[in-house]
């Protein structure tokens, strides 16, 4: 395998952590919006994991706030 499939199966294992980390903290209704988006994008958690910046769209209108509140809400 090379350096750069190591570092991005890497970084892909981290983006997953924190992503889990985000999700754990929201409440079922913002889960079922969050998942409703997805399946309307014809989507999956892969695709955000490497594509975060949807994500963050995605969390922005399941959840009314900027997704750097959450982000920050979890991190902090």
């Amino acid at each position: 395998m090379s350096r750069y499939e190591e570092h991005r199966k890497a970084r892909f294992k981290q983006v997953s952590d924190e992503i889990c980390k985000i999700l754990g903290s929201l409440d079922k209704s913002s889960l079922d919006k969050v998942e409703k988006e997805l399946d309307k994008l014809d989507i999956d958690m892969d695709y955000c994991c490497d594509n975060p910046d949807v994500l963050c769209s995605i969390l922005k209108i399941a959840c009314g706030r900027p997704y750097v509140d959450i982000i920050k809400s979890v991190c902090g």
